[in-house]
């Protein structure tokens, strides 16, 4: 790594890190003297314990990072992790990276990692692909900016060759007819702006900035092309050809403005495309028209059939050629690219290079490195080497628990500190982990596609892998963030017969279908994107510590106007369906609601591995902002009373309706006594 792009690193983890700490300074400023509870767990050390799930969202992760930080900071640990995709990501490194210190913080180490890694070598595909994907990959949603400038490109060239046969009409009035009925349009498309017509498709498509530039520019130009229809044709001829030439020269800078105008994001490939054609073509009529200079014509046959070309067919016959030129360069990429795409089992990247990055930190991942920030605090990030390199290492890793006390009667948690453990306060089935015995606290969601199943991993390695020796947990993970289409599917051969792990497929599945000789796994957040129910909820009349989660948001605010179209329709299924597994475990515990953190991540692509280091900062912050907003609110008591309500009996409806601790109560004292307890 070259020194300059270290020191671009460096300046942006010491950005994170003061981020971090300006948040948590406020949240410790609001709190006053006022002390966090979140749990009845607690190590020697005064740390409570929580577990926690984490939403996917591709490089959205990063927000999520500035949760467990503000966390973390408040001395808040995590004893059983979940996650899928990104939330995968951030689970399963929280999981392998054990400091020597069980006091230290996981969240900056992590941080170290990310910023050591340029995220756009995930983007692993052919060149083309990552250049259409570096080019386009800004937008929040980079398909519908492609579909603009596809439009636009067409709208363009058709409309080179329509101005071009308006001019050579002799008849007038179809003439002032057609253009009277573009005026008509335009000014209704004013009076919709102007809201006198405020709802509707064609206030959603036809109004838009794009839209109305491009129809503004053009028929301006236009409408005074038509005045001068009506002068005799000799004489208006050189106005024409100058009309004709402004033109284009509007349609260039128009398309230009569209990529440099501010609050604006970078303009996609396509426009910039026709910008260069326009330019040539628009350099090329002057020379050839204005000074006889034919820059493009080479042999004498073509300058003699091209000497008395008029302006007209010239832009016509640069209409047609823009028009084929887009034809061939779209269907050219579009031809490769799906060869490529169906060679490579239909993904875009083979997602090697993620795999290869998170299986080097499982296994190395050894940092010692010291910050000096603004404040003038220093900050020391160290770890071990975390040598995970098969699934026995982790389980291993796993197995390392602190010792953990439950203490529901102490008010405030730092009391515990140098506590001496008594066997009755050790907690059973808390601070141990078996791995041939209890689920593993750690739970990375997937897809796999040929049973049509939501796997866990590693609790359902058995199903898919022979042995612990020879299963990387890289494995999981990369399985967990298998985009579709982005990534490849991750794939696995010489799975064990099903009738060996029969078992195993019966207690985990229920599966008893045909053999497999391929497993294929996507990502897991096409079933689960939040597995908030990965973690049974406790049957105890009153629970030890809760699950939280950490949702991110990147989704506006639903209504009728997202179905309307066929996209929209199409969209809506599917996040319905990727979303209604989680949901409905929501519904049926409502206490769950209480322990949600949401990040507003709506404004940021998902999918922009490309992410400019002040906007990481600004998703880091959110998350930060999210997790320090929901501690100021968080009541645990409240969170046990619902749990207890719920194990009682009580209506799900009747304890969401509930506001407060006293409501609860009411509810739990007449289930009893209805009980007679």
């Amino acid at each position: 790594m070259q020194p300059e792009e270290q020191e671009i690193r460096n300046s942006l983890l010491k950005s994170l890190l003061e981020t971090g700490d300006g948040v948590v300074a406020g949240l410790k400023n609001d709190l006053g003297t006022q002390k966090i509870r979140v749990s009845d767990v607690f190590d020697t050390q005064g740390h409570q314990y929580v577990n926690l799930v984490q939403e996917g969202g591709g490089v959205l992760g990063i927000a999520l990072l500035g949760y467990t930080y503000v966390m973390e900071c408040m001395g808040i640990r995590f004893l059983k992790l979940a996650g899928t995709s990104a939330g995968a990501i951030n689970a399963a490194l929280m999981a392998v990276v054990r400091p020597d210190d069980p006091a230290t913080k996981r969240s900056p180490i992590i941080l170290y990692y990310l910023t050591q890694k340029n995220l756009f070598d995930f983007v692993d595909g052919h060149p083309i692909a990552r250049w259409l994907l570096k080019s386009n990959i800004n937008y929040k949603d980079f398909l519908s900016g492609l579909f603009k400038s596809a439009v636009f490109t067409l709208l363009t060239a058709l409309s080179l060759v329509l101005f071009s046969s308006m001019l050579l009409w002799k008849d007038n009035t179809i003439s002032v007819v057609f253009w009277g009925l573009i005026v008509a349009y335009l000014a209704s498309l004013l009076l919709f702006k102007r809201g006198l017509i405020s709802n509707g498709i064609i206030t959603k498509y036809l109004l838009s900035r794009f839209f109305l530039g491009a129809f503004g520019s053009i028929i301006l130009l236009l409408l005074t092309v038509m005045g001068l229809a009506t002068i005799p044709n000799k004489t208006c001829g050189w106005y024409q050809e100058i009309i004709a030439l402004l033109l284009l020269l509007g349609l260039l800078l128009y398309t230009i403005w569209l990529g440099i105008k501010p609050k604006r994001e970078h303009s996609p490939f396509i426009q910039w495309i026709v910008a260069a054609l326009l330019s040539i073509v628009l350099a090329d009529g002057i020379l050839n028209k204005f000074f006889n200079i034919q820059v493009w014509y080479c042999s004498p046959f073509i300058r003699e059939a091209t000497s008395e070309t008029s302006s007209y067919q010239y832009l016509s016959v640069s209409g047609m050629s823009l028009f084929i030129f887009f034809a061939l360069l779209m269907g050219s990429i579009s031809i490769f690219l799906y060869a490529r795409f169906s060679k490579s089992r239909f993904g875009i990247n083979p997602g090697d290079a993620f795999k290869n990055w998170i299986a080097d930190l499982m296994e190395n991942g050894n940092v010692d490195a010291t910050y000096l920030l603004k404040s003038g605090e220093k900050v020391h990030i160290k770890n071990p080497r975390n040598g995970i390199r098969t699934l026995r290492d982790l389980e291993a890793k796993l197995k390392s628990i602190p010792p953990l006390v439950y203490r529901p009667d102490d008010e405030d948690g730092t009391h515990i500190s140098n506590y001496k453990l008594q066997d009755s306060q050790v907690l059973a089935g808390l601070d141990k982990y078996e791995p041939d015995e209890d689920e593993p606290p750690l739970a990375l969601i997937t897809t796999e596609i040929v049973t049509e199943n939501k796997i866990i991993f590693p609790k359902m390695w058995r199903l898919f892998y022979a042995d612990k020796d020879h299963t990387s947990p890289a494995d999981f993970v990369r399985a967990s963030m298998s985009i579709p289409f982005f990534f490849e599917a991750f794939r696995l051969n010489n799975i064990p017969k099903r009738a060996e792990r029969a078992n195993e497929w019966m207690q985990y599945l229920s599966y008893d279908g045909n053999e497999i000789k391929e497993a294929v796994f996507i990502d897991g957040g096409s079933i689960s994107n939040f597995p908030i129910n990965v973690f049974s909820p406790t049957r105890a009349a009153t629970p030890r510590l809760p699950t939280f989660g950490a949702r991110l948001d990147d989704e506006d605010a639903e209504d009728s106007r997202s179905v309307a179209s066929l996209g929209g329709l199409g969209g809506s299924i599917i996040n319905t369906m990727r979303a209604n597994y989680d949901k409905d475990f929501l519904i049926t515990h409502p206490q769950f609601e209480d322990c949600l953190a949401c990040i507003d991540v709506r404004d940021i692509n998902w999918l922009n591995f490309n992410l400019p280091p002040d906007e990481q900062i600004d998703l880091f912050r959110r998350g930060a902002i999210a997790a320090a907003n929901f501690l100021l609110q968080f009541n645990w008591e409240l969170f046990k009373a619902k749990q207890e309500a719920l194990n009682l009996g009580v209506l799900a409806a009747d304890i969401r309706a509930s506001c407060d601790l006293q409501d609860v109560q009411g509810l739990i004292q007449k289930m009893k006594e209805k009980r007679g307890m």
